[in-house]
């Protein structure tokens, strides 16, 4: 059963601009270590940031929540599973509120141009 749907839609310049400004602490708010050591070499890293960050807006949606306090941005993991599609996983209030909706499985997808990322997330429960 579907449990929530979350889409986004992000402008790819924004991230660009942080990597081009080398804004650390920016990126560092936005995504975990992990997702910044994972960015794939030959791939324009503006695009993956604002996909995988329209993934975590996604996610919050589905969720139901939105960025409520006690959210961080980095308690969403965006990362890429062996076949090459994006996965998530959650930590903090966002697992607590997905096992609260009995959340057991998330689909995801992210597609960009070079000047926008979307992301659409289904939550699945077990029922599903």
């Amino acid at each position: 059963m579907i449990a929530g749907l979350g889409v986004d839609l992000v402008d790819v310049d924004h991230f660009q601009g942080l990597i081009d400004k080398e804004d650390k602490e920016t990126l560092k708010r936005m995504f975990s270590a992990a997702e910044l050591a994972s960015l794939r070499p030959g791939v324009h890293k503006g695009e993956q940031l604002a996909g995988w960050f329209s993934a975590k807006e996604a996610v919050l949606k589905a969720l139901g929540v939105g960025l409520a306090p006690g959210i961080s941005w980095t308690d969403i993991e965006v990362s890429t599973n062996p076949h090459g599609a994006p996965a998530v996983s959650l930590n903090g209030l966002p697992k607590t509120i997905a096992d609260h909706l009995a959340v057991e499985k998330w689909l995801v997808s992210i597609s960009h141009t070079e000047t926008q990322a979307t992301a659409t997330v289904i939550a699945l429960t077990a029922s599903s």
